[in-house]
């Protein structure tokens, strides 16, 4: 297989260096500075229930396309990919990912399940690689933060929070897309 990007993983919209300064005023209300970062199963247990989901009941294309898409992340270094799923409980604290994601059904993983189930993709040293719902893309980013050192130095880390909230943003203010069909369930 190629080093092809087969687009599971949404980035945003791209953030080029000069435009670092600009969001950060525009969107200096919606940055949560942190003093450090919460690990990041932490911060989904903040958002959802979850409960493992083993790898052998993914087909291998679909692993091999992860694979791939997680060679592309800008974070990756050239380490072992270390895979982990999590199946989302369907219940209060994910009714609000769950209705985004039913009604618009956009995950690779659905063909595994009866219902819509979200299902969660990690790597350990790459943070969240999956989630098919961009309302909980948006709330775990938001939670894991921003530190001093990040804004400092304009890491790779803010860049990604600047473009998922412009992104977000965006699509709030054009009053279309996925977020504006879900009407005022957001």
């Amino acid at each position: 297989m190629n080093d092809t990007f087969y687009g599971v993983i949404s980035p945003g919209n791209p953030v080029k260096d000069k435009q670092v300064e600009e969001l950060m005023k525009k969107y200096k209300d919606r940055i949560n500075d942190v003093e450090t970062k919460t690990a990041p199963l932490a911060v989904v247990k903040k958002l959802v229930d979850i409960e493992a989901y083993p790898m052998n009941r993914i087909a291998k294309i679909h692993l091999t396309i992860l694979e791939q898409n997680c060679r592309h992340m800008p974070t990756y270094r050239g380490e072992k990919i270390t895979l982990q799923f999590y199946k989302v409980l369907h219940n209060g604290k994910s009714r609000l990912y769950y209705d985004e994601f039913s009604t618009f059904g956009e995950s690779m993983f659905q063909l595994y399940f009866e219902q819509p189930t979200m299902l969660i993709v990690f790597d350990e040293k790459l943070d969240l690689v999956e989630s098919g719902s961009l309302l909980f893309d948006y709330d775990y980013t938001f939670l894991r933060g921003i530190t001093a050192s990040d804004s400092t130095n304009e890491s790779l880390d803010l860049i990604n929070y600047l473009a998922m909230i412009d992104s977000f943003e965006t699509l709030i203010e054009e009053g279309k897309g996925r977020l504006g069909l879900l009407g005022d369930k957001w």
